[in-house]
């Protein structure tokens, strides 16, 4: 498999350099106003005002973003799954709408919502996938002018201006089509969408598959029909090499361990090019493959090379890896005190995962493990 550098973290520096560079008239306005506010202390406090109003304007923006596609979503046809800002989620649960927590690598938040029902290459897409730009840009444009027909008054005015140009950034980073550690950002899959059909299938099937997890529904209940393994022709794109991935997962759900390792180790194998999450989280499905099944410790220690450790030992009692990292404290370490000590911590924190199937399919593994070590 290949893993390709993105140009992300480049064109994150330049942006935000840049909007430093573009803030920097201001400063001598902001110091001016802290300085009238606690006297001659405020130049020590400038640096750190800066950064709050840096911060809090991202957080705001990031909320429009996803704001945006809810609203533009909502115009085409949409039907909201869920709504996430960092690791805070809103879903439907038992017809009541729940908070929760969960952490997404390399997002910032998310608003799922599932298209109509339609032919797949009829799915409306584009303004669903750049509604958060766009409401970036009409955000920062009425800033922007508003800052400008205004005479200053107070940091407020400062507020508004570092507002506007943090909401360009924003939609800078997500509007110019680039991979994110290999996931793609909305303009990326709106481009690949508009040139790829198959493209907008994967991007349909995920969506679906998204609305059947917070209904409760696992991998394995779903119907086949969401499914595939995609075309050698297109597998390069992430968002349809994805498919290979959600595949993955459903053969892991229905216990067919043997059959996802072959498929896992093809696809490593292979030029799929796919996000470093999907990636670390394959190989942390196959580290538990071999482990319940031959254990055979040279292929173990093969799989869960220093790359892998750090992944799981980041992620450790999230639902993706803990089967893993139970197995291999149990069935490797013999460590039974840790074992159980992981799994009361994801016990505990389970309470407060969106996704019920997952921690369902979580605690079958960990059964099997529990059979397979002879622990009543």
């Amino acid at each position: 498999m290949k893993n390709k550098k993105s140009s992300f973290n480049i064109l994150s520096f330049i942006i935000f350099f840049g909007i430093g560079f573009v803030c920097a008239p201001v400063m001598d306005s902001i110091s001016a106003d802290i300085t009238n506010i606690v006297g001659e202390y405020g130049y020590f406090f400038l640096l750190l005002i800066f950064m709050a109003i840096t911060f809090t304007s991202l957080l705001l923006q990031t909320i429009l973003h996803e704001v945006g596609h809810l609203i533009f979503g909502l115009v085409t046809k949409y039907k909201l799954i869920s709504f996430r800002i960092f690791s805070i989620i809103w879903i439907k649960e038992d017809g009541k709408i729940k908070v929760k927590r969960v952490k997404v690598p390399g997002t910032a938040g998310q608003c799922l919502m599932v298209p109509p029902e339609m032919k797949y290459d009829e799915i409306p897409h584009v303004l669903y996938n750049l509604g958060g730009v766009i409401i970036n840009l009409i955000t920062s444009a009425v800033g922007l002018i508003v800052f400008c027909l205004t005479d200053h008054i107070n940091i407020l005015h400062d507020f508004i201006y570092i507002f506007s140009v943090v909401g360009i950034g924003v939609a800078l980073l997500n509007g110019l089509p680039m991979l994110n550690g290999g996931i793609p950002n909305d303009g990326n899959n709106t481009l690949v969408m508009s040139k790829v059909t198959e493209a907008r299938k994967a991007f349909y099937i995920t969506l679906k598959q998204a609305e059947f997890k917070t209904k409760g529904i696992r991998s394995k209940y779903i119907p086949s029909e969401y499914f595939s393994m995609p075309s050698e022709e297109n597998i390069k794109y992430p968002l349809i090499s994805a498919l290979s991935v959600q595949l993955v997962d459903r053969i892991m759900d229905r216990g067919e361990y043997k059959n996802a390792s072959e498929i896992i180790e093809w696809i490593l194998g292979s030029d799929i090019v796919l996000p470093n999450i999907y990636y670390s989280t394959l190989k942390t499905d196959l580290l538990f493959c071999e482990l319940v099944g031959q254990n055979r410790v040279e292929q173990v220690n093969m799989i869960y090379d220093k790359k892998l450790s750090i992944f799981i030992q980041r992620n450790g009692v999230s639902p993706m890896v803990l089967h893993t990292k139970y197995a291999f404290t149990v069935l490797c370490e013999r460590d039974f005190v840790k074992a159980e000590k992981l799994k009361r911590t994801f016990l505990k924190l389970s309470r407060h995962y969106p996704y019920k199937c997952d921690i369902e399919s979580v605690l079958e593994k960990l059964a099997l493990v529990d059979m397979i070590a002879g622990i009543a």
